[in-house]
């Protein structure tokens, strides 16, 4: 849709047809990261049919939650974009309004965990699967819902859409047009991350991502291999990965509730290091529990702390940058959040081959969540700079315009509310 088709707003609406666009990101997270975190149920059944090892059948997994959220093909296409309606419809409320919509991950993983136990019994884990992929076809009603919204508040300097369009527009035939189209959109990609990524506070946020999601998949990957490894029952080990979907659902909501408070809204950097230190202890602490009760408390702390980060990835990722690198930000955020998916549960697999025991994955895993919490949070004291009280200086009424941004063009505007960057551009200088 073009901007002049529909009415520019001067600042995100906080409500109306946004509300139903967090029902239908809502939706998206049970079809999308639910279902894939439920393939865990999946990992005994694999690893007998096709006698692997664990290394080579966490693959499916790493797999799985990789294209999620990195590469351009199957849920990657839906998960972003949905993140950046959000961010698109909301303002004060956006951490909220993120958490709600997050929250369908935690819901979808406590309902859909013994519905598959089930229906692996009952159908076997091929009929399972099939049900499983008819499922997701409900991703196209939540792609319906996302209706576009435009600002006047704030324009890059040209409009690249309508700038490639006319460029394309001169060429006769389709394939050059596509090819033209295509070129110039990855080169404008690729220019926005090129500044996104000389911005310090950015670039030790995305490296602090690749520590967190090396370690943050690990547990939701073996916690129920490793319960039914100390006797667990398969039903009740299905148990623990519903009860980390239900705190995370609390993880979701409380946080983006507790972020939008006044007093941590300009801290919710600390809320993040915060939630993702909790969340590698936990996962430290996982080896040292055998039986139903402490498994069910780590695994329902995971959880919520889970919940709680998630909650706040995209948040502090607009935090950084301009609004209209907004969708470049969030995009490149859950593509460097996803690339350890590849690697991470394989690995973890590979020791527990070599070991015969969980404690070695279990103990990488919540090193690698600590070194990243370490990583963002020494980043944020060495490069921003607060202002009294360790808040970030905003000044101006509602719906005033605050610099959050580059330098080269200026500083680009974005409305009170949508952001609160510490005094720091993306060139690493001072505003």
């Amino acid at each position: 849709m073009r901007r002049g088709s529909s009415p520019l707003l001067r600042k995100p609406p906080d409500g109306g047809w946004g509300w139903m666009v967090v029902a239908a990101c809502f939706v998206l997270m049970v079809c999308t990261r639910a279902v894939t975190r439920c393939l865990s149920i999946f990992f005994v059944d694999f690893q007998e049919h096709f006698a692997q090892s664990h290394a080579n059948t966490a693959w499916i997994n790493s797999i799985t939650d990789c294209n999620t959220m990195l590469f351009c093909v199957g849920f990657a296409l839906c998960y972003s974009p949905a993140l950046v309606m959000i961010d698109r419809y909301f303002g004060r409320r956006r951490a909220l309004a993120m958490g709600i919509g997050l929250s369908g991950s935690g819901v979808g993983t406590f309902m859909l965990a013994p519905i598959i136990q089930f229906m692996i019994v009952k159908f076997s884990w091929r009929g399972a699967l099939l049900i499983l992929g008819a499922f997701t076809s409900n991703l196209c009603i939540c792609g319906a819902l996302m209706r576009p919204i435009h600002f006047k508040n704030f324009a890059p300097p040209e409009d690249n859409e309508e700038k490639l369009e006319k460029t394309a527009g001169n060429e006769s035939s389709l394939w050059r047009r596509a090819f033209i189209l295509v070129s110039q959109s990855v080169s404008c990609w690729l220019g926005e991350t090129h500044t996104l990524v000389r911005c310090p506070l950015f670039a030790a946020y995305l490296l602090s991502l690749l520590l967190l999601a090396s370690g943050c998949g690990i547990p939701f990957v073996y916690l129920v291999p490793y319960a039914q490894s100390h006797g667990i029952s398969f039903q009740h080990a299905s148990l623990l990965l519903s009860l980390t979907g239900i705190m995370s659902i609390v993880g979701n909501v409380t946080y983006g509730w507790l972020v939008d408070c006044s007093f941590f809204r300009r801290r919710r950097w600390w809320c993040y290091v915060f939630a993702i230190t909790l969340e590698g202890i936990c996962s430290l602490c996982l080896p040292f529990a055998q039986h139903v009760p402490p498994l069910a408390l780590l695994a329902g702390l995971y959880g919520y702390f889970d919940g709680a980060y998630v909650t706040l990835l995209a948040i502090i990722a607009t935090d950084l940058v301009p609004a209209h690198l907004t969708p470049t930000a969030i995009g490149l955020t859950y593509g460097i959040h996803g690339l350890p998916y590849l690697l991470g549960p394989p690995l973890s697999g590979w020791m527990v081959d070599q070991t015969d025991s969980y404690t070695t994955s279990f103990l990488f895993s919540g090193s690698a969540i600590l070194a990243s919490a370490m990583l963002f949070a020494v980043a944020t004291l060495v490069v921003s700079n607060p202002g009294p009280g360790g808040e970030a200086k905003a000044s101006g009424q509602e719906g005033e315009l605050i610099s959050s941004g580059l330098s080269g063009n200026g500083a680009f505007p974005r409305p009170i509310g949508e952001a609160t960057v510490p005094g720091m551009n993306c060139e690493g200088g001072r505003l």
